[in-house]
């Protein structure tokens, strides 16, 4: 058996395993029951596909190395097909928080010793809980209210002082007209001393 037909009759294999669920395998999938009957389902169909593989490459581990692909690459199509039938990203969520850890499960057994290194796929869905969604969230406001801050405060110290460049050349052309209308009195006042002056002379010479 070769190439296609040899990985097909392998997937068959995993599909069709007649091995038993363990009791701790049941006991990890149990809330699955009743609220994700598909991931149970797969969660059950991939012990007994572990199961098969691992006799399968213990028979002739040289000669067998190649299932451990094929058991990758199978739970992987399964793992696509229960993603996309819903929200891409909690699904992916929920499929790493039983499906990926049973797999480390399954090796954690002595007597396999991780013999198989799990190869998942990414779908690129960044799942963020609440906690980290929040903290940033919060910065980003006490930046924009900072800054609103910051702004507010520069244009009434920017007003503030062009208001009081204006009073104080209001209040230099005040001072300047002032010591016009002054010099003007002054010099009104000197001209009438002068022309009483003048008469005076006028009269004194005329007599």
């Amino acid at each position: 058996v070769q190439g296609k037909s040899q990985k097909q009759e392998i997937f068959n294999k995993f599909e069709t395993s007649d091995f038993d669920n363990t009791p701790n395998t049941l006991g990890f999938l149990n809330d699955l029951q009743k609220h994700n009957e598909d991931l149970y389902k797969i969660g059950c169909s991939l012990e007994k596909a572990y199961k098969y593989a691992d006799s399968f490459y213990y028979t002739n581990k040289d000669k067998h190395y190649y299932v451990c692909n094929y058991m990758n690459e199978w739970i992987n199509k399964k793992k696509i097909n229960y993603i996309y039938k819903g929200n891409k990203c909690e699904n992916s969520a929920i499929w790493d928080e039983y499906i990926e850890v049973l797999w480390q499960n399954l090796g954690d057994y002595e007597e396999r010793n991780h013999w198989c290194v799990r190869t998942p796929i990414k779908h690129g869905c960044s799942f963020s809980s609440p906690g980290k969604t929040v903290f940033p969230l919060c910065f980003t406001i006490f930046v924009i209210v900072t800054v609103i801050f910051f702004v507010l405060y520069k244009f009434r110290t920017v007003q503030t002082v062009f208001y009081n460049l204006i009073n104080k050349k209001g209040k230099k052309q005040i001072n300047v007209y002032e010591d016009l209308l002054g010099y003007l009195g002054m010099y009104r006042k000197n001209d009438v001393h002068y022309e009483e002056s003048r008469g005076i002379n006028m009269l004194y010479h005329s007599s």
